[in-house]
This record gives structure tokens, sequence and C-alpha cells, in this order.
């Protein structure tokens, strides 16, 4: 029987590893807020309410490297792929630096000083190591700029500083996190020039050096439009130049990485006929992204991402549908807001594919967005043109608007 470290962020309804591990032995552990989630399937549950700020985790992982002859480490959680990496360094005793991919992708500044090596373009950048750096750094560029976590996943943290004050902003908010920050001695943020045009992402997976699969989407309005209180989301697009270039520059990266198996989720700009790379994350994407991948081709990323990870062999039963596909998350109001009635929580129309309301209760209270999970309305829909998706977006829109009341 194999035996299976799983580092779990996910909630089974999202992807339950039971369901594809079923004759193995399976150790978990999960942070605090999915202890109330069914794991029952597992014969191990390990629950941690500090995944990102204390060495917990690491050391349960290690005890239980200790107690079990592991087949093992399987991560899904953009926050967990170096810590999964470094793990199974440790358990097939590796070479130190066989998790060195995993960082590059992890860590902004590394991604794209690796990206430009490889004559493929990004958005200037510089991570600071001193105030004048930063300042000789917006000399060449000018505002706006973006500052970005180093380390930052779901455009949590992202700052579009358009001048001066803005910049003082970042470092006071710094200065009060970390007492230990000194003014020479930078922040864990990457600064980028602004990029001022239509934003794509694609998905696929990645196998023996080429790019197996892949399908281009386009932002409705940007990634973190969320923060702003806006709707987030984006729609399949045709094959096209825009697709074509995405995809020729996906196939570079498949290349560079040579025998890496694994998912991907890549974010560009395009201006004109330009196209930068904002980012590249080697696991599956968040919101309701691989779900309307999974529509679109039959292929789950997350099992896909698994099946790579545990070395099983795979077969992509790859069905493309013809229509095309769009995925819309509504963000709750302000923080404090009164949900005041809710009139209807059902689907309206039947070009809507899946549905995820998660304000029900008049009179309750919400607290602010966090990241693009913290929706109020999540759908996913699909239609037989560009056109006619972003007809069906305004009128999801509509009736949301009609039908959340919030004071």
């Amino acid at each position: 029987m194999k035996k299976w470290l799983i580092i779990n962020r996910l909630p089974p309804s999202t992807f339950n590893y039971r369901q594809h591990l079923a004759n193995d032995y399976l150790i978990t552990i999960i942070p605090q807020y999915l202890s109330s989630q069914d794991f029952s399937g597992y014969n191990e549950v390990y629950v941690s309410d500090s995944f990102d700020k204390s060495i917990e985790v690491d050391s349960i992982c290690e005890k239980i490297m200790s107690n079990h002859l592991l087949s093992g480490v399987i991560a899904m959680h953009k926050r967990d792929l170096i810590r999964a990496e470094k793990l199974r360094d440790i358990l097939f005793k590796r070479d130190q630096n066989s998790s060195h991919l995993s960082m590059t992708f992890r860590n902004k500044y590394y991604m794209k000083s690796w990206l430009k090596e490889k004559g493929i373009e990004v958005p200037r950048f510089c991570l600071p190591n001193h105030h004048l750096d930063i300042l000789h750094f917006i000399k060449n560029v000018g505002f706006p700029i973006i500052g970005k976590p180093i380390c930052g996943s779901s455009s949590v943290g992202i700052k579009k500083i358009k001048n001066v004050f803005d910049l003082n902003q970042v470092y006071i908010e710094y200065y009060k996190k970390d007492s230990g920050f000194l003014p020479d001695s930078g922040i864990p943020f990457i600064f980028e020039e602004w990029i001022n045009g239509d934003m794509f992402h694609a998905d696929g997976f990645f196998s023996e050096g080429k790019l197996k699969i892949i399908e281009v989407s386009k932002y409705f309005r940007g990634c973190s439009s969320y923060r702003e209180g806006y709707d987030t989301g984006s729609y399949l697009i045709p094959k096209n130049n825009t697709y074509n270039s995405i995809c020729n520059i996906m196939s570079q990266v498949a290349y560079y990485i040579n025998d890496r198996k694994t998912v991907f989720h890549a974010e560009f700009f395009s201006v004109g006929s330009k196209i930068y790379v904002c980012e590249i994350a080697l696991r599956p994407a968040g919101a309701k992204v691989t779900k309307v991948f999974e529509k679109k081709t039959g292929i789950n990323l997350y099992e896909t991402s698994l099946k790579m990870q545990t070395n099983e062999s795979y077969v992509c039963n790859i069905v493309i549908d013809k229509s095309l596909f769009a995925w819309l998350a509504i963000p709750k109001p302000k923080k404090n807001t009164r949900l005041e009635r809710v009139l209807s929580t059902s689907p309206f129309a039947s070009y809507i594919c899946a549905w995820d309301c998660r304000v029900t209760s008049s009179g309750d209270y919400y607290k602010d967005n966090i990241n693009t999970f913290d929706y109020s309305l999540a759908v996913v829909f699909k239609g037989e043109s560009t056109e006619l998706i972003l007809q069906q977006r305004k009128e999801i829109l509509e009736w949301y608007e009609k039908n959340i009341i919030w004071s």
C-alpha cells in the first residue's frame, strides 16, 4: 500500500484526494479553517492554525516522515509548493537544488529574471535594496507603477502606486508590520512598470518539454478588480493572433523546464501586437478557472496535477466543447456592510453551468474582500460567441443588482 503525505488547503468540495487515491494510505495536514469539513476518509488528519507564520506544519511533516515510509508528498496550493519540494528532497535524499524550479516560479523576482534571461518579454521590474533604488526605477519608467509581494498570490497585497505619496504609504505599512524593518534593508516587494493593456491568462500542462494542452482566456476587467469592488472573471477566447502568441511563449517555457511535468497558470498583458508575461505559476489556478477549463476540455487540472505528483501514468481524454465558457465572481461590498434582503439565490438562465451564491441570510454583516475566493456570487456560464458571453455577463450583473440587496 502506498502512503502519501498531503499538505492540503483544498476543501473536499473542491478536490477530494480520497476519491482519486482510493486504495492508498492518506495522511493529511489541513488548516484550522477546514477542520469542520469532512475528512473522515483519510487515515490520519493533522490540524494546524499556523500554516504560514510558524514552523508548526514543517515540524508535523518531519514527524510524519520519521514514523512512516512515504511514497511521496503532495501539495496543490501555491504557498505549499516549495515546502512540498523541500520535503521530497529530504525524503528521497535528492540534491537540495532540485526544488530550485519551484522556488523560481514561486518568487516573482526569480521568475521574471528567469523569463528575461530566456528572452521572454516581461514588464520592467525592480527589487529595491534601498529607497533610492525604487526612486531611480521610477525615474526610468515613470508613474504609475505596481508593487507586489514577492511571494504573494490571488492578487493579495498588490498596490497601484500613482505618485510619491502612494509609495511612501507602502513603506509606512511595512514599517508598522515589521519592527525589524530598516530604511536601507528593502521591503519584500517587487515593483513593475504599469502596462496599460488587456489582460489574459492561460491554463494547461507541460510534459516532456512540450506544451500538451492550453486554453487562453481574457479577463473582463483584470485579475485584481475585486479589490476596487468590481466583479472579476474571464472568458475563453477563440484561436487568434493573441492566442497563438501566448501559445508560442508557453511552448518556450515548456522547452526550458525540459522534463518537468506540471500544470500551469500564467497571466499576460497585451498591448497592440506585443505580449508581456505578467506571471507564471506551476499549479492549478484559483477561483473558477479550473472549472471553466474542465467544461471546455473535459480535463480536471487538479486531478492531472495529482497524477503528475504521484508519478501515476495517465491518459487525458480531451473532449473539446465548441462553446466558449466564462466565469464571473462578484465581491461583497466594503467591510461591515449589511445584507438587507435576498430575493433569489437560484440560477435564472439555461446558459449557467455552475452557481455558487454565498450570501443567503438577510441582516448579516460581511467582512471586506481579501482575495478572489471571497465573493458573494460566482458563476460559470457558456455561450457560442464572445459577443454572447459579454451579453450574458451583463445579464448576470443586472440580476445580482435586483436580487441581492445591500444596505
